[in-house]
């Protein structure tokens, strides 16, 4: 077994390489190398650590996925809250993927754009290019489904639920059992 290097042996090895020029063709051996290699996910946490300090992760209009900024802005436009409203009227707050029936108010409604609001200007406002989705079905068809693991009601019942609500917020009761639990304790 080598032994350990000493503290200053990276340092010196890196300050007598300074300023060492590498030839095209040893750049293109060097590349060639490291195609297709794997990464651990230490290395890549490490990289993209450093990345971030060094600044040199695109973001904004230089990132490959930019899509024009500010994205939230649209929900504040009237227009847009005109066509929303007009798009889940007429669906009458029924999703249109699972035909669950939603409330008017229900957080997570959504109106979706059939056709890309980012690719479409031209249908942004067209009702016909809308339809009304649940939380769940709106996510699932943008690819992104909602993964919630099964955990035994906090009363101690033994129901087993849902560790988090349709949108997302975490659950411990099924309903009305959280009394249930104050009054154990409270005996």
């Amino acid at each position: 077994m080598t032994a350990p290097f000493d503290a200053g042996h990276c340092a010196r090895i890196s300050a007598s390489l300074r300023g060492h020029k590498v030839s095209a063709e040893t750049k293109a051996k060097l590349s060639k190398a490291k195609l297709g290699r794997k990464l651990s996910p230490g290395t890549l946490a490490r990289i993209a650590v450093t990345k971030e300090r060094n600044g040199s992760v695109p973001s904004g209009p230089d990132h490959y996925n930019w899509k024009g900024g500010r994205p939230w802005e649209r929900f504040k436009d009237p227009e847009y809250i005109a066509w929303r409203n007009a798009v889940l009227s007429r669906d009458g707050y029924v999703c249109q993927k699972c035909q669950r029936q939603c409330k008017k108010h229900e957080r997570g409604l959504a109106a979706h754009h059939i056709k890309p609001y980012a690719s479409h200007p031209e249908l942004r406002f067209d009702i016909a290019n809308g339809q009304t989705l649940c939380r769940k079905c709106h996510m699932l068809v943008h690819g992104k489904e909602i993964k919630t693991e099964m955990i035994p009601c906090g009363c101690g019942c033994g129901t087993i639920i849902a560790s988090a609500d349709p949108y997302g917020r975490p659950r411990q009761f099924v309903n009305g059992h959280g009394k249930r639990k104050q009054l154990l304790l409270a005996i």
